[in-house]
């Protein structure tokens, strides 16, 4: 395992954050958009039937009430997307869009389609930017809980946090309990009755 990139102590266990060595791809959980998308080098969104752009934009053209953002792509030393353009016009560029469609949203019960569209590009970005994290908690014996596949960063920390707080009340329970029975090894007379 990679070393944590955050160490620190609350309610008595050590608390790492990670970089998440595996995380899945956001595209692949049950999403409100569709990002359809087009790169000689990346395969990138979700899977789709358009051949090209010209495709999509006729098809659009037929859907009333459909949301439409546009998806941009930064490449240089890594990729990052957005819904907003990127200032260098020789590393970036529009690489696609990402829609939704009114019959989902109204099921979904989506009031802000934008905004929700808006946070799955940025959620995917930090999949492609490996921005996604783990935690790990312990203490002196053993890893006491794990979880991964959480963005974003100051998340992340708040989760471990919730986390060491149900972990120290019982390693609290724990050492009570050992207290106890060392006590009792070395004065019977003093054990708990059953």
């Amino acid at each position: 395992m990679q070393e944590p990139i955050e160490v620190f102590e609350h309610h008595g266990c050590r608390v790492e954050i990670h970089i998440d060595p595996e995380p899945s791809d956001p595209r692949e959980d049950d999403n409100i958009g569709v990002m359809v998308c087009w790169h000689r080098n990346y395969q990138l969104g979700d899977k789709h039937g358009f051949d090209e752009p010209y495709d999509f934009e006729a098809w659009k053209a037929t859907q009333p009430g459909i949301v439409v953002k546009p998806l941009y792509l930064y490449d240089h030393s890594g990729i990052t997307i957005s819904t907003g353009s990127f200032s260098c016009p020789w590393d970036g560029g529009q690489v696609g869009w990402i829609y939704a469609l009114p019959d989902k949203l109204k099921e979904e019960g989506i009031e802000d389609a934008d905004k929700c569209l808006e946070q799955e590009v940025e959620n995917y970005d930090q999949y492609l930017t490996n921005q996604i994290y783990g935690y790990r908690i312990l203490d002196e014996q053993e890893e006491l809980d794990a979880c991964w596949n959480i963005y974003p960063l100051e998340y992340c920390r708040s989760e471990a946090k919730a986390s060491a707080d149900a972990c120290g009340r019982l390693v609290a329970d724990r050492k009570a309990g050992e207290l106890a029975q060392a006590i009792a090894d070395e004065r019977p007379d003093m054990a708990p009755a059953p």
